[in-house]
């Protein structure tokens, strides 16, 4: 049993060196194909942003924030904000979110390009030439058959439909959704938002732009109620100060008709019509405090975000790391042939 399970390494070696021949083809082969493949593939860019939002007040003195830390929701706890810094990476890839992101405007490097990020992702994507003809054979066998989403309605007003989208805008969708990425430090809740391009300063803006869009998304959701009671205080203003100023009109030319007024009927009516003027000036001055209370409720619930890296245009791309890919291949591909010479010694 020990001669068996003793293995000869000298013995090996001296069997993978007389196959060497074997290995110098082998991984010239493998050589010139990872070259070959490897090389056309188009370069890529990424632009990091980090920010830290700011945290919702809790009744009990930041528990939730230590329960958050171990991946623990006190969500009773909270002052009821359903959106906190974990929900950011599913907001950002819903599809109601890279929609938004159809008709931000980019620019490539070069200024050759200026269009909608839509246009970009659809038009001028660069990609590999061993993969330009699979999309061409399938660009011609779809233009063969019918199409089965001719006349939906995934238009609106405001542009694409979310709900409904096209053959063409949910590719398109993937596509954004494979570029964009958005992590969250549980511990310290700084969000981080990756974006990959083929184009430096379209990385950068689009990175921007994602950053601005998030902040937008979270901002309205957190003044959305202030907003609204805002709005409806707005409404009731306006609305009591056309009832002041009617009631003051009435005043006004009754006051004028019966400038020296004897009759006591005369004296009585003045009276309402100054009591209900004074009652409506009442109401009118009441709803305009709600109305300033209401426009600070907003400013209060709007959130701040501390902004730790900003969008830069990168230097040096971010792969494909194409030393590293040839390398790793020539060590596989050693790995394989030595495997496949000493197969009789390994398996038996």
């Amino acid at each position: 049993m020990e001669g068996k399970e003793k293995i000869d390494i000298k013995m090996l070696l001296a069997k993978l060196w007389q196959s060497r021949k074997l290995f110098y083809k082998v991984l010239s082969i493998v050589f010139v194909v990872s070259v070959i493949w490897i090389f056309p593939q188009p370069r890529y860019y990424r632009c990091s942003i980090q920010l830290a939002p700011e945290s919702v007040e809790e009744p009990i003195g930041g528990l939730s924030s230590l329960a958050s830390s171990f991946g623990v929701n006190l969500g009773g706890m909270s002052s009821g904000d359903a959106i906190y810094p974990s929900i950011y990476p599913h907001v950002v890839s819903s599809n109601d979110f890279l929609v938004s992101l159809f008709d931000v405007r980019v620019t490539s490097q070069d200024g050759e390009i200026d269009t909608t990020y839509f246009s970009y992702i659809k038009d001028h994507r660069k990609m590999s030439i061993w993969v330009k003809p699979y999309y061409f054979v399938r660009r011609m066998i779809k233009k063969m058959l019918p199409k089965d989403n001719a006349g939906n309605p995934n238009k609106t007003e405001t542009g694409t439909n979310p709900f409904w989208l096209s053959e063409e805008e949910n590719s398109v969708v993937g596509i954004i959704s494979n570029n964009i990425a958005c992590a969250v430090d549980e511990e310290f809740q700084v969000v981080t938002i990756t974006v990959t391009d083929q184009d430096r300063l379209v990385c950068a803006m689009m990175a921007d732009s994602v950053k601005v869009r998030l902040q937008k998304y979270i901002t309205d959701y957190r003044t959305s109620k202030a907003r609204n009671d805002l709005e409806y205080f707005a409404k009731l203003t306006n609305d009591a100060k056309e009832e002041y100023d009617k009631a003051c009109e009435e005043f006004s030319k009754y006051s004028d008709s019966h400038f020296n007024p004897t009759m006591k009927r005369t004296n009585l009516t003045m009276t309402k019509l100054e009591n209900k003027m004074n009652q409506a000036y009442t109401t009118y001055n009441a709803f305009v405090v709600q109305q300033q209370t209401a426009a600070a409720k907003v400013q209060e619930c709007t959130p701040a975000f501390t902004m730790i890296q900003g969008a830069s245009v990168p230097i040096k791309p971010a792969g494909p790391k194409r030393m590293f890919f040839c390398l790793g291949m020539l060590i596989l591909g050693f790995l394989g042939t030595s495997i496949y010479i000493l197969r009789k010694d390994i398996f038996g």
